[in-house]
């Protein structure tokens, strides 16, 4: 990505390096022993002047974390992993939720209905009651920070890390940005029913759009809808429906995109989904490429556009772990043309720019029909876990570890 066009916003982070020899601990909050971490490990081990520490997301959740850890190091960075893959860490979060105010209707747990449940993959939880639970936790890091000297940055601030767990607002923040993004309801309160009235609103009608869970990753939750005069109402999603709970259908992820062509299904379907507190976003129909349907994966570090990742499907979700296919971005870029390419930068750097104090946001861009168009679906805090993938030689983990040694650098810390 040489010689492109930069966006007329800056990063607080500097890209490169000069600095030799510069010693720093890296304090990683995560799950011990998941790929993230050990991949981590792996690339922290190819810096002599870095040491690793981690501390679980159970642990910093029980209060069992020893904070002062932070003050016996001149040079020191907090960086927050995902705390995903960890049922434990699930159940503590949805217990930190338990009693929090949440809107009426939406799906909760008492704190003692939580400690009961057992693992069961693939189950969707209480999500609005996850987030307040995560936000919990996010601003006792928040007081801890504020404590901590100087010296010590945090690389994913945890204010910035709420928002992008909030898709809703998130979009809010990038919109006010002047951010292109499809358009968007409110959160959903009417249920159903409030869908359709989007849907077949005489003037402005969105025929096709993606109800999607507020606070969901990996499209958890998401439902594709549209509705034509020959095939009625229909909507396309992952999320089965078992057996009930308190009278209510469980909804439950799959890798599989399933066809929902009962009336009566889909609006059971999209009231579920809507206790988890949703919203919905314009379906816009994305450019086809090599005969697919296709987004694209753009992770900026330093407020530097690195990796771009294609991802393509049949299904309207391209996500890889449904199936989707990963394509090459020099190929994109060639079939696309430089100028086009360039224009896909600057939006992503513009969104990563709306949240400024982050090391490293990931957007999923939609290029519209003839990439005339690139408009940002989504924020996420945790989307830079792509191993082997390189730009330039380095993968993103390399790139956000020379991003801090080269802050040390510069800041004189």
């Amino acid at each position: 990505m040489s010689g492109r066009a930069r966006s007329a916003t800056t990063s607080p982070w500097v890209s490169e390096c000069e600095g030799q020899g510069v010693r720093c601990h890296l304090f990683v909050v995560g799950v011990p022993g998941t790929k993230r971490l050990l991949h981590l490990q792996e690339a922290v081990s190819r810096r002599p002047g870095m040491q690793m520490h981690v501390w679980s997301w159970l642990d910093v959740i029980r209060g069992e974390v020893d904070w002062t850890e932070l003050r016996r190091h001149d040079r020191c960075f907090l960086r927050l992993e995902s705390p995903g893959k960890d049922w434990a860490v699930e159940q503590a979060i949805l217990q930190r939720g338990s009693g929090l105010d949440l809107e009426v209707g939406l799906e909760s747990w008492t704190a003692e209905e939580v400690g009961s449940m057992t693992l069961r993959p693939g189950v969707i939880l209480a999500q609005a009651q996850w987030w307040r639970g995560w936000c919990h936790v996010l601003w006792g890091i928040r007081r801890r920070l504020d404590e901590a000297p100087p010296t010590v940055f945090c690389t994913s601030p945890p204010e910035e890390v709420a928002i992008l767990f909030h898709k809703h607002s998130c979009q809010m923040r990038l919109e006010a940005a002047a951010v292109p993004c499809p358009t968007a309801s409110g959160i959903i309160t009417g249920g159903y029913a409030e869908i359709r009235e989007l849907m077949e609103r005489r003037e402005g009608g969105w025929k096709r759009l993606f109800l999607k869970p507020c606070h969901g990753s990996s499209a958890s939750g998401v439902v594709a809808l549209e509705v034509s005069p020959r095939h009625g109402i229909q909507a396309r999603s992952t999320v089965e429906m078992r057996s009930a709970t308190r009278g209510r259908g469980e909804l439950f992820n799959s890798r599989r995109v399933k066809l929902y062509t009962d009336p009566v299904q889909v609006e059971q379907l999209c009231e579920a989904v809507s206790r988890h507190r949703a919203y919905a976003q314009q379906w816009v129909p994305k450019a086809g490429w090599q005969g697919l349907r296709m987004d694209l994966r753009v992770v900026v570090i330093a407020g530097r556009a690195r990796h771009v990742v294609p991802r393509l499907s049949e299904a309207p979700m391209t996500n890889l772990q449904l199936g989707g296919r990963r394509g090459e971005a020099e190929e994109l870029r060639a079939h696309m043309g430089e100028e086009a390419w360039q224009r896909l930068i600057m939006t992503a750097e513009a969104a990563a720019a709306a949240f400024a104090t982050s090391l490293h946001v990931s957007l999923d861009i939609a290029p519209t029909s003839g990439f005339r168009r690139f408009l940002v679906l989504e924020a996420n805090a945790f989307g830079d876990f792509l191993p082997d993938l390189l730009w330039e030689g380095r993968e993103t983990y390399d790139w956000e570890l020379d991003a801090m040694l080269a802050q040390v650098s510069t800041s004189g810390a």
